[in-house]
């Protein structure tokens, strides 16, 4: 996944149906070929922005005069107006197949592995065109994402250049991810609408189920902790083949090295905050329920992956992390915080962190919070509380199929999500697997410890959740027919 998509407070849109025109340069196959600049000159993405800013200066003098001087005074002067196609998951193995020298490398297990993860979530390749406008003090983005279904038939045939066409009205179904105000939205898909015949009536917020927050934390966790088992796996194997003589050293290395997984692990997961939402009726005068897990707890519940002893297990028979904290609390509190689980969403299109204060402690390792919230930015921190009165409570009533409870947030080191649309990637955790596949690649030669290293599992975790969230658009498009 592209760097731009990191450290970014996105809001989240659907658009129904992108038009083929659209659809036809975000997946145009001169994305693998050639550098930035190439891409850009034959798509005539270059065009593309220089049009755009002429068009947001032809709408800004139609502007009334406070707003335009309002709008400098708060953005300053426009300085920039870029496109370009982002990385897909498809090009960066690609690129991972050429070594420093530029030499072809010989495909290994690892290839095989990356190849059948995509297919693990739908046999999707992720592709985006960001259009990014850089005013003297901030910088707006927005990025349509969409993906293509590959062939599954073989790896050669995937490398194939193909343009394919939505073959379905959800196919065509994309995402905007947003971090723009709303006249800059505006003016920019007013843009798209008259260049490519967007109908705007196709672009409406994204609204996230509460299974897909709970399932993507749950695929997000095991997608880590495999990756790092597999390298606990490797090592193992390593020292079994070493001689019985330094067995001993080579068992307290191991030892070592596990902890080190451990570390690592409980380093990307960082506290892990689910906040759990109530409908009126249960509760009229408490709105939520925050629940903080310390990054040691999550880490217990995955050390028998972590320390790869799990590697030949079906991934059905793990249990699920959300089904152990659900049972904890109800053993503790008497609180079913989980009363219709739910199913793994895998994206297939057939299916920050805060620190918390104040929260009551429920046991040594788990802590949950209580306070009357009414909808907000959902990427705020939970100490930020809103009171609502219980006659206005009391008047509210929860859509038909609505359950008295639901998990509307979930937010750990590595990402936040949330029901009402917002999401967010943090670059630390890639940066910290990218020194982790470092070491390996310099500490081993082992065959399977090089299986890790060209492929960085937490991207690859946020590919995954990126297409759960998109195969969940076309989801919703598919049910309002």
């Amino acid at each position: 996944m592209d760097n731009a998509l990191y450290d970014t407070s996105w809001v989240l849109y659907s658009i129904t149906h992108l038009p083929a025109s659209l659809h036809a340069i975000i997946l145009d196959p001169k994305l693998s070929a050639g550098g930035a600049r190439a891409q850009t000159e034959a798509l005539g993405l270059s065009e593309h922005a220089a049009a755009l800013r002429a068009s947001l200066a032809r709408e800004q003098e139609q502007r009334p005069r406070y707003e335009e001087v309002e709008e400098h005074e708060r953005l300053g002067v426009l300085k920039e107006c870029t496109w370009r196609l982002l990385l897909s998951s498809r090009a960066e193995l690609e690129h991972s197949s050429v070594d420093a020298h530029g030499r072809k490398r010989k495909r290994d297990h690892r290839d095989s592995t990356a190849g059948a993860s995509c297919q693990s979530t739908g046999n999707h390749h992720g592709h985006a065109l960001m259009i990014s406008l850089v005013y003297d003090r901030t910088t707006y983005k927005l990025v349509i994402y969409t993906t293509e279904k590959t062939p599954q038939s073989s790896t050669s045939s995937s490398r194939r250049d193909l343009r394919p066409e939505p073959d379905s009205n959800s196919d065509a179904t994309a995402i905007l991810l947003c971090k723009a105000s709303p006249s800059a939205l505006k003016a920019v898909t007013t843009y798209l609408a008259d260049t490519f015949s967007l109908a705007l009536a196709d672009i409406t917020p994204l609204r996230l189920s509460p299974a897909l927050i709970r399932s993507t934390l749950e695929q997000y966790l095991a997608t880590v902790s495999v990756a790092l088992g597999r390298a606990a796996f490797a090592s193992a194997l390593v020292a079994e083949a070493e001689q019985e003589s330094v067995a001993e050293e080579h068992e307290h290395e191991r030892e070592q090295e596990r902890e080190h997984l451990h570390s690592i692990f409980q380093s990307i997961v960082g506290t892990l905050r689910i906040t759990i939402s109530f409908a009126p009726p249960v509760a009229p005068s408490l709105k939520t329920l925050d629940i903080t897990v310390p990054p040691r707890t999550v880490g217990e519940q995955y050390r028998h992956v972590l320390d790869g002893s799990d590697q030949t297990t079906n991934d059905s028979r793990r249990p699920q992390f959300m089904d152990t904290l659900a049972t904890w609390i109800r053993d503790k509190t008497g609180l079913n915080i989980d009363p219709f689980p739910s199913t793994i969403v895998n994206g297939d299109d057939n299916d920050g962190n805060d620190d918390d204060e104040g929260n009551a402690a429920v046991g040594n390792d788990t802590s949950v919070a209580t306070a009357n919230k009414t909808k907000k930015n959902p990427m705020r921190p939970h100490t930020e509380t809103e009171t609502e009165t219980e006659s206005e409570a009391s008047v509210q009533e929860p859509p038909p199929h609505q359950p008295p409870m639901r998990v509307s947030r979930v937010s750990t080191a590595a990402y936040a999500i949330s029901v009402e649309g917002r999401l967010k990637f943090a670059s630390k955790p890639v940066e910290l697997v990218n020194g982790f596949l470092g070491l390996l690649e310099h500490g081993s030669n082992a065959e399977g410890v090089s299986e890790a290293r060209h492929e960085n599992f937490v991207r690859e975790a946020n590919q995954q959740l990126l297409n759960a969230v998109l195969a969940e658009a076309r989801r919703q498009v598919r049910e309002d027919g």
